[in-house]
This record gives C-alpha cells, structure tokens and sequence, in this order.
C-alpha cells in the first residue's frame, strides 16, 4: 500500500503542495496517510474512515499521470475494501484524461495570475467592479494582516465555523463539513499554509488560506461573515494577499478551482464571477473518481439517505 511515515527526502522534486510531507503530515489529523513512491513518481492517498471500510474513501494527490503506477494504487485500495477513491480535488488534478476501469472523469477549471507581473498591470486586469470593491473595503477601514500567532489561527478557525453553520443551514449543503483544527494548525507550523485574516474593528471578519510551495500558491480556503459582508473584505483580502506573496517571490496565484457552465440559480455560479474578476488564464484539469468495489452504490446510497442529494 505504502508507508505510514514520511519516506526520506520525500519532497525532492515535488512542485504541488498537495504532494508534499507538510500536507501529508497535516492531512493525517483527518484519516490515515501512505506514501507510495516509485522513482520519481510520488502520491500520498489520504483514507477517511467512517467506523468500517464500507464507508471509507480515499483521495489521491500525486505528481505524476503515469496509468500503471495509478493502477498499482487503485489494486491496493481494493485488498484493503475501500470502495471508492478520487484522484485530486476541486482545486487540482491531473492535467490530461487518464482511462482507469470504472472510472468517472470530471472536468475542472481554475484561474491562474501571473504574479511576475507588475502591481499595477494586475491591477488594470481587475474587473472595474472589482476594483471598486477593493476601493470600498479600504474606505471601510478594513485592515489585512498575515496570521502569525495561535491566537490569530484560532479567530480565524472560529470564523470558520460560523461559515460552516451558515453553508449548512441555508444552502442546503449538509455534506459540507470542516477540517479539523489541527490541520490548520499543523499548516500554520510547518508553513505550508499561509494565512490572511481582515478585521473591522478589531474583530475578524473574513480570512484565506493558501498553500505556498516553490514559486506558486494555491486559494485553499475562505471564511467569511455574513454580518459584514457588504463591506467587501473578501476583494481586499485578496489583492493584500496577491501584493504580499508577490513579495514572497510567488509567480503563480491560483484562485482555486471553479465550475464553468452554471446558471445563476446555482450558489457555485457566483464563486466563478468573483474569481472571473481577477482577469487570470483559464487553466484546465481532471478529477478521476473511481469505484473500487459494488459497496460504492450501496454508499452512495446510505449517503443520500442520510443528507439527502
């Protein structure tokens, strides 16, 4: 299957963030971690257990598209009865179509920015509505800051909560739920995640997370509070953070993924819009969810039963 520890210079070569030992180190507060390497080819499979194997899945994040090592994984998934795996999320994934057997392939998308570009020509690539956004905040006296400290962590993580509940109560999304804290913490500390929390008077009102590797960074997570959304924090929270990772010596400022193709009545339709507003490079990539065994339906099954679809 693979290692429970991280193998020795584990993240030579590696340029995701998603395949590195910190998110790997980070994620095990949230299921068991292996690591599977064969020569240059890595990927660390994250297994969410829900009490017995039938309600488990596994995700996949890895460096290479290479079919035979892929399948080599799904077989182990299968001795060890986990009926359903993913390889990559939302926001990444292989950038080609790989055939496995009784596999699903999904179609994803993102916006990259170009941060070797200058402040102003990034600027002048904003949407004008963005812009006034930016403007509005600041008039606001919204204030940026990078968390640094617990305390700050722990505001952040609250806020999250809140977002949470909201998310759960009027959008209907009952599957939605939140990592840990000590993923949080953990991405704090070995500084894969770099964070970014607005306060209003002192108190938090929205907040980001990136994934910071090598010269590139990935939008991994958000909160925000409806109370005080009008003020526009989530605009101003992101052209501080695209100012500072440029400083970081950051080239590429991925948005995270996004769904083309929606009508307004769908909430995923607006996360597009603002995204779109950045003036960045559609970029695409694939999702592979596989079924590993028959129990996939009968999970899918008890999953709609109990959340509903």
């Amino acid at each position: 299957m693979g290692l429970n520890n991280v193998p020795e210079n584990w993240n030579l070569g590696i340029e995701d963030p998603f395949v590195t030992k910190e998110f790997g180190e980070a994620s095990k507060f949230g299921g068991e971690v292996y690591y599977v390497k064969n020569g240059e080819k890595k990927a660390i499979i994250v297994i969410k257990k829900k009490y017995i194997s039938l309600f488990s899945r596994a995700n996949i994040f890895t460096n290479s598209e290479d079919k035979s090592f892929l399948e080599k994984i799904i077989s182990n998934l299968k001795r060890k009865k986990i009926p359903y795996a993913r390889i990559g999320n939302t926001m990444v994934g292989p950038e080609k179509i790989i055939d496995l057997e009784n596999s699903k392939i999904i179609e994803r998308h993102t916006f990259i920015l170009d941060l070797k570009k200058s402040e102003k020509e990034l600027w002048a690539n904003f949407d004008k509505k963005l812009r006034n956004s930016v403007r509005k905040a600041e008039k606001e006296g919204i204030l940026v800051s990078e968390i640094k400290n617990e305390n700050e962590l722990e505001a952040y993580y609250n806020l999250s909560l809140e977002t949470e509940k909201y998310i759960k109560e009027s959008k209907g999304r009952k599957t939605f739920s939140l990592q840990d804290y000590s993923f949080f913490k953990a991405l704090l500390e070995n500084k894969l995640g770099r964070f970014f929390i607005a306060k209003y008077g002192g108190e938090a009102i929205a907040g980001v997370l990136f994934l910071v590797w090598g010269d590139k960074s990935i939008y991994f997570h958000s909160c925000l509070s409806r109370e005080h959304s009008s003020k526009q924090a989530p605009s101003l929270i992101q052209w501080t953070s695209i100012k500072e990772l440029k400083r970081y010596s950051i080239k590429e400022y991925d948005l995270g993924g996004i769904t083309i193709g929606l009508d307004r009545g769908d909430s995923r339709f607006f996360v597009y819009e603002f995204k779109k507003k950045f003036g960045g490079k559609l970029k695409e990539f694939y999702n592979i969810e596989v079924e590993l065994s028959r129990f996939k339906k009968v999970q899918d099954s008890l999953i709609k039963l109990v959340y509903g679809k």
